[in-house]
């Protein structure tokens, strides 16, 4: 059929017409559809519109909440406020002073709720490894030790390696501000995995934070020396090192045990409890070891006597060149072999520039051997002598910034001597005073630890101590004055120590200066 198309296409419900040329014409458009579609988009603008505006409301309230918490002190609120405070320290949107500000609210904010709503934060499995650290470390500013577990769960759950290292023991830190008695049992089974050595030695601090208060009777050391006789690999020299740190009879008796006899695996193990020992006592006992067959056990022996004759005691400068001199004749047959054992011990005969070490650096000046090195030890000796602080009148200053520092000790950030955490950490001052008499010794310090860390002073054979004073801020200093007096002499180059003793709490005082005042 090749005729024009009329009328409508049968089934396909069309009702427009065709044009005489056969041309489709559609119907007129309804005006209703129209509305209806600039109703619906209308609707949604509006729609869109509010709901930005509403978000831009909660956000300016949270804004201004947030502002309202971080000036409070402390904070204080719902549990809503802490999940806010959560909030702007994870966003990525919120500033870095107001993650700070976070923080600090999370830090100090009142009442037991916040602890367990950041504890639920560190237990999360979609907080990050670096996320869990940071709430371990608000929780250790909050004192909560019930967290100390989950810390530690969240500890062994980081990655192994190098890499994550610093993450661990920033955990690690965190768990050693909340360590007690109670919390003992759960750390000492971290001492049985593999570990890094940064990583085992901050283990054994924390574990030594908790026992050094407790001193080294046979109640501390004893289950210790038990666990020890089963213990293996890493955990064995773990305990040894902890032992050590300790000493006591009880130990001593044991490490003279262990060499009298012939494991040398064991003594291999055991002679890093002597690297570690608190005073001299177990000089005679080192100087066995030294003499080993064993490469293992002399190279560590020696490393272990250079250590323990440096240590800051209560000693004449005669007692000290004897101590000096007998290390000194042990070593000279293996000098290249223990070079840093022999520079440690003449950095330590130089921080006592008096007459009588001046007298030993000049007759060992000729010595074949150690000649050289006592040739710069004189030249140090010298300079140490033309820097001493002169003490002309009834008082004087020795100040942080012009201390030798020795170990992990060194100046903070206002200047005070700060950073250590062990008797391994010292001090020195050389000086001399023109008036002859009695000097009461102050010290200036400042810590926020509650608990008391003791501080201790050696003049040659002189020793007094005090304990620490808690104080608002590291910035309030305060004078601590030990029970005592030094008897000083004019004409004289004394060193003045200064050392933790054996009461510790985490971090040590800051110590901004020495006042020594004549009576």
């Amino acid at each position: 059929m090749t005729g024009a198309i009329t009328g409508t296409i049968a089934g396909q419900g069309m009702t427009g017409a065709t044009s005489p040329a056969g041309v489709y014409t559609p119907p007129p458009k309804s005006h209703k559809t129209l509305f209806t579609i600039l109703g619906i988009s209308l609707a949604t603008i509006l729609g869109m519109g509010g709901f930005l505006f509403m978000k831009k409301s909660r956000e300016a309230a949270e804004q201004a909440r947030f502002a309202d918490l971080a000036d409070m002190e402390p904070p204080k609120g719902s549990a809503e406020d802490v999940k806010l405070a959560i909030k702007f320290l994870t966003s990525e949107y919120t500033d870095q002073m107001q993650k700070v500000d976070a923080r600090k609210v999370l830090a100090t904010f009142e009442g037991a709720v916040a602890s367990q709503l950041i504890l639920a934060e560190l237990k999360s499995p979609e907080t990050s490894h670096r996320g869990k650290s940071r709430y371990a470390s608000i929780l250790a500013d909050r004192g909560y030790s019930a967290a100390v577990p989950d810390m530690l769960k969240a500890f062994r759950g980081l990655p192994s390696g190098s890499d994550w290292a610093n993450t661990r023991i920033s955990i690690l830190g965190s768990v050693r501000r909340l360590a007690t008695e109670e919390t003992l049992p759960v750390i000492q089974k971290e001492l049985a995995g593999e570990h890094e050595t940064r990583v085992r030695n901050t283990m054994e601090d924390i574990i030594l934070t908790i026992l050094r208060p407790k001193g080294n009777a046979p109640s501390v050391t004893g289950p210790l020396l038990a666990r020890v006789s089963n213990a293996t690999g890493g955990e064995r020299k773990s305990l040894f090192r902890i032992l050590g740190a300790l000493g006591g009879k009880e130990v001593q008796t044991r490490l003279e045990s262990i060499f009298s006899g012939n494991d040398v695996g064991l003594q291999t193990d055991a002679v890093t409890a002597l690297l570690n020992w608190p005073d001299q006592d177990v000089l005679p006992l080192i100087e066995n070891v030294v003499t080993s067959e064993n490469a293992t056990v002399r190279t560590v022996g020696m490393q272990a006597y250079a250590r323990l004759v440096t240590l800051p005691v209560p000693s004449t400068p005669e007692e000290r060149i004897a101590k000096w001199e007998k290390f000194l004749n042990t070593i000279k047959p293996e000098l290249r072999r223990f070079g840093s054992p022999l520079n440690r011990v003449f950095a330590n005969i130089v921080d006592y520039p008096d007459a009588a070490t001046q007298a030993l650096l000049t007759k060992l000046a000729s010595d074949e051997k150690l000649g050289s090195i006592a040739k710069r030890g004189l030249d140090a000796v010298q300079k140490r002598r033309s820097d001493a602080i002169q003490i002309s009148g009834k008082a004087g200053l020795l100040e942080a910034n012009v201390a030798t520092p020795r170990g992990k000790i060194g100046l903070g950030f206002n200047s005070a001597l700060a950073g250590w955490s062990s008797p391994d950490d010292w001090v020195v001052w050389n000086f001399k005073v023109a008036q002859p008499g009695n000097y009461q010794v102050e010290i200036k310090q400042a810590t926020t630890q509650p608990g008391v860390s003791e501080l201790v002073v050696f003049v040659n054979d002189q020793r007094l101590a005090v304990d620490s004073k808690q104080t608002p801020t590291t910035e309030d200093f305060v004078m601590v004055t030990p029970s005592g007096d030094l008897k000083l002499e004019p004409g004289n180059f004394y060193t003045l120590v200064l050392r933790a003793g054996s009461k510790l709490q985490p971090t040590l005082p800051a110590v901004e200066s020495i006042r020594l005042v004549k009576k």
